[in-house]
């Protein structure tokens, strides 16, 4: 079983307050969700693309503190998922992660993007296998994923970010241009957690 314990750079839904302490940002500008793995460790869950390798280091910046020396612990670049290990967290409750994304529906996409913690409502609009075209190395850019899709527009720092439904986290956004945004979906996440 996986439990949150926490979003990084992002706000969860409007049970959660934008302000509480458990808010992150990533100093490669991503957002992120502070979790419990299946291993008892408390790690933040971000996208990939911004990451260099595991065993890298990189700063976390929780909501009104001062930046922390966080490590990559693990990275799948296919999915586009990673986990940062810190080693002090601040403590609050926090949604699941569900088990699948619903197909449609309202949902919040919540990041950091442009730098101001936002909780932005929007809707699903189903599952899509595309390609992502990333400038970063370490992704294949002809590589076709299958991504849930949000009428939500993607803003620079949004990656990583949570995508919620009903307070639980449903996806990762990864993507997103001036209409859309694309997330990584909760089944790939428990995929990427258990292995």
């Amino acid at each position: 079983m996986i439990r949150v314990v926490g979003i990084v750079c992002l706000c969860i839904t409007a049970n959660v307050a934008i302000g509480a302490e458990p808010y992150v940002k990533l100093s490669n500008r991503s957002s992120g969700t502070l979790i419990t793995c299946p291993d008892g460790k408390v790690r933040v869950l971000t996208c990939a693309h911004g990451l260099d390798k595991a065993g890298a280091t990189i700063s976390v910046k929780f909501k009104n503190a001062s930046w922390h020396e966080a490590t990559v612990a693990r990275i799948d670049f296919d999915r586009d998922l990673a986990l940062i290990e810190v080693e002090h967290w601040p403590a609050t409750r926090t949604p699941g992660i569900a088990k699948t994304c619903p197909e449609s529906g309202d949902a919040h996409v919540i990041g950091w993007g442009k730098d101001i913690l936002a909780n932005r409502p929007t809707k699903i609009l189903g599952y899509v296998t595309t390609t992502v075209a990333y400038k970063e190395k370490n992704l294949d850019p002809d590589k076709r994923r299958r991504l849930v899709r949000v009428d939500s527009v993607g803003r620079l720092g949004d990656s990583g970010g949570a995508l919620v439904v009903k307070g639980q986290l449903v996806g990762v956004i990864i993507s997103g241009d001036d209409k859309d945004a694309y997330a990584v979906p909760a089944e790939q996440i428990q995929e990427f957690l258990e292995e």
